[in-house]
């Protein structure tokens, strides 16, 4: 659990650039709430001890489109956005705006489009996608491009000896190299 953080700490720092996200708002943060915690770990029970931690902190909670499209197979998926507001990154079955649209539809038939938020940062471009859930709650898709690779082939590669430099932070190359011992007998495991 400790180097799991200490690798989201590092890709945060180096996205950061040290310092405050653009605009200055603070930086995002690694919550080591869950290793706190014990039993099973849902991400409706953590997002519900963060709310209970934090009242009146309203959290994002960012994941790829593929686990976007299989949100009604985890456990309490579909209230999630009681809980926060869900960034989805393009990815596998929801790549793009019309097919974020249309999952999310799917889930929370009641769904409507919202008027898109502004690009923001120097290099942004596209609007923000967002749609309004039935009930409450907001979705909103990442105008990025979506990634090829996968987290699978990061770890294949890794595993074979060829760590895909280009896709990782340094700062995060360096741990997984530094804990290569831990790193591989770990990813080994959950193959």
């Amino acid at each position: 659990f400790e180097l799991r953080c200490a690798l989201v700490e590092a890709a945060i720092r180096e996205a950061a650039g040290g310092g405050n996200a653009p605009g200055g708002r603070p930086p995002l943060r690694c919550n080591r709430m869950e290793g706190e915690r014990s039993g099973p770990s849902y991400t409706w029970d953590t997002l519900t001890a963060f709310r209970a931690a934090a009242p009146g902190v309203e959290p994002y909670f960012l994941m790829g489109g593929q686990d976007y499209a299989l949100l009604p197979t985890w456990r309490r998926g579909l209230e999630l956005p009681a809980l926060c507001r869900l960034v989805v990154a393009p990815r596998g079955n929801v790549a793009d705006a019309d097919a974020f649209r249309a999952v999310t539809r799917a889930h929370w038939p009641g769904a409507r489009e919202a008027p898109p938020l502004p690009a923001a940062g120097p290099d942004a471009a596209d609007p923000v996608p967002r749609m309004l859930l039935p009930g409450g709650g907001e979705t909103l898709l990442l105008p990025l491009p979506p990634q090829a690779v996968s987290a699978s082939e990061i770890r294949a590669a890794w595993l074979s000896g060829h760590p895909p430099a280009a896709l990782l932070p340094r700062e995060v190359l360096h741990l997984l190299e530094q804990h290569r011992e831990v790193v591989t007998a770990s990813w080994r495991e959950n193959r």
